[in-house]
């Protein structure tokens, strides 16, 4: 800006300077004929003003292209899609059935059927837990059967007949009578029960259900009644995890393990839980 002004000032004395009285200086510009001299006069001089002029317009017109080219507005487009996604409903529902053992006679309506009362050592009562994955709408499925038997310190009688006097030993005996249901690891006593996890091989589609997993249920040879007569509790409890995101069941029932693993330590913190 100092520059444009310099040159301003300078065009500006140029026009207001007085011609000199000499015909040698401006004379031409009042009709009187110049000299040879005062022609190479003139034609020094208006190129040094022209030169001073063409500058500050030279520089005003590129400081106006950079100023218009700062107000362009680029073109612009945006675009966007809505996927609409539908949740599937917490639908998975297991059951776990015993038809034989419900359908046995209960003549005193106790809830316990007549043939399980007042068992003796080695007597046998039908029992046939399977697991039922209910409504064809559901969610396909792993499952596991967890089977509960009481336990105590006595004595009994093995296959060979000798008394053995053990410690936790469980009241009740059953054979598994599917080979789709396999034992995941060693029992685990708590709680004075025996509890043993049996893991079913495939997937259980919606409205399917497995074999069962016994059929019928002992009680061992105790020697004498050793304190155990009366209601004994075996428990069968089945768990279920989806099937989709597990190549095998037992990938899901690590997955399972380790999720169980979490929450339990989870409750065990102290404080308010999340």
């Amino acid at each position: 800006m100092r520059h444009v002004s310099k040159e301003k000032d300078l065009f500006k004395k140029t026009e207001n300077q007085e011609a000199p009285a000499s015909a040698e200086g401006y004379g031409a510009r009042i009709g009187g004929e110049a000299s040879p001299a005062s022609l190479q006069r003139r034609r020094r001089m208006p190129r040094l003003h022209l030169r001073a002029f063409v500058r500050p317009v030279a520089a005003v017109s590129l400081a106006a292209a950079i100023g218009v080219g700062g107000m362009f507005s680029y073109f612009t487009d945006e675009d966007s899609v809505d996927n609409v996604l539908s949740v599937a409903s917490d639908n998975l529902s297991i059951q776990v059935v015993e038809q034989q053992w419900g359908q046995l006679p209960d003549e005193d309506g106790d809830g316990i059927p007549d043939a399980a009362q007042n068992m003796l050592p080695t007597q046998w009562v039908v029992k046939d837990p399977k697991v039922v994955n209910g409504g064809a709408d559901g969610v396909g499925a792993y499952v596991m059967a967890r089977v509960s038997v009481p336990v105590a310190d006595v004595s009994y009688r093995d296959d060979e007949g000798k008394t053995v006097q053990g410690k936790d030993v469980e009241l009740f005996s059953y054979q598994v009578s599917s080979d789709k249901w396999s034992e995941a690891g060693a029992p685990v006593v708590e709680d004075g029960y025996a509890v043993h996890s049996y893991r079913y091989a495939d997937m259980l589609a919606p409205g399917q259900e497995t074999p069962v997993l016994f059929d019928r249920i002992s009680l061992i040879n105790l020697v004498g009644g050793q304190g155990q007569a009366g209601e004994k509790v075996v428990n069968v409890t089945a768990v279920a995890i989806q099937e989709e995101g597990f190549a095998t069941a037992d990938e899901a029932w690590d997955a399972y393990e380790a999720q169980k693993r979490a929450l339990d330590a989870a409750d065990a913190q102290p404080g308010e839980k999340a």
